[in-house]
C-alpha cells in the first residue's frame, strides 16, 4: 500500500471540497418588505429609498390592511412596494450587479375600474443608456407571478404608461422579488487561485512519479 499516496489523495479531495464549497454563486435575497416599519396609517411616513442594499426610487410601502385603494395584494404576509401611478418607478445598486428573477405585481386600484394595463420592466447593464432587457406585463388586480430573468443588471425600471393603463388612477404594487447579488470579481479570483493551487499540487505529484 502506498499510504502516503492515499493521504494526499484525500487531502486533494478535501481541498477541492473546500474550494468548491467556497465557489462564489449568486446570493439570494428576497425583497418581501414585511420588515418595513410602517405608520399607524399602515405606510412609510418617511421616504422609501433604501432596502437590503437596493435604491429604491418613486416607491413607498403600503400594508395589506391599509384602506389605499383595492386589490389582492400582499403576496407575503403583510407589506408590498408600490410604484408611480404614471412615469417611471426604479430600483438599482450601486456596488455589485444582481439578477432578477421573478416577480409579483398587480394594480392597486384607486377606482372602480378593474380592466388590465400593461407596464414594461426594463433592465440595465451598468454603463447602458438602452436596456439590455424589456419585458412587457399584463396587470390586474389580481395578485400574479411574472418571469423575468434579467441577469448581471445594475437597475430596474418599471414603467406604467398612462395610456396603456387607460387615464385610470391606479399603481403598479409589487411583492416578493427574487433577486440575487452576482458575486464579485475578487471572489472570483479567490476560487480560480485555489484551483491553481490544487493543478500544482498534481502536477508536483506527477512529476516526482516520473
Amino acid at each position: 500500500m502506498h499510504i502516503p499516496h492515499l493521504r494526499l489523495r484525500s487531502s486533494l479531495t478535501a481541498f477541492v471540497a473546500l474550494v468548491l464549497a467556497s465557489a462564489p454563486a449568486a446570493i439570494a435575497q428576497p425583497l418581501h418588505f414585511d420588515d418595513v416599519v410602517l405608520n399607524a396609517a399602515g405606510f412609510n411616513s418617511s421616504p422609501f429609498t433604501s432596502y437590503r442594499g437596493y435604491t429604491f426610487e418613486n416607491f413607498g410601502v403600503l400594508t395589506s390592511a391599509s384602506p389605499f385603494g383595492t386589490g389582492n395584494n400582499p403576496s407575503s404576509p403583510t407589506n408590498f412596494a408600490y410604484g408611480q401611478a404614471f412615469g417611471s418607478s426604479y430600483i438599482y445598486r450601486t456596488d455589485v450587479n444582481f439578477n432578477f428573477r421573478t416577480a409579483f405585481l398587480s394594480f392597486r386600484q384607486l377606482d372602480l375600474d378593474a380592466s388590465p394595463a400593461t407596464i414594461t420592466v426594463r433592465g440595465y447593464r451598468a454603463g447602458d443608456v438602452t436596456a439590455t432587457f424589456e419585458q412587457d406585463v399584463l396587470l390586474t388586480n389580481a395578485n400574479q407571478r411574472f418571469d423575468f430573468y434579467f441577469d448581471d443588471i445594475e437597475e430596474l425600471e418599471f414603467e406604467t404608461d398612462p395610456l396603456q393603463a387607460g387615464g385610470r388612477s391606479a399603481v403598479m404594487a409589487l411583492d416578493d422579488v427574487d433577486v440575487s447579488v452576482v458575486p464579485e470579481p475578487a471572489s472570483i479570483a479567490l476560487v480560480a487561485s485555489g484551483l491553481a493551487g490544487i493543478l500544482l499540487i498534481v502536477r508536483r505529484r506527477n512529476g516526482r512519479k516520473a
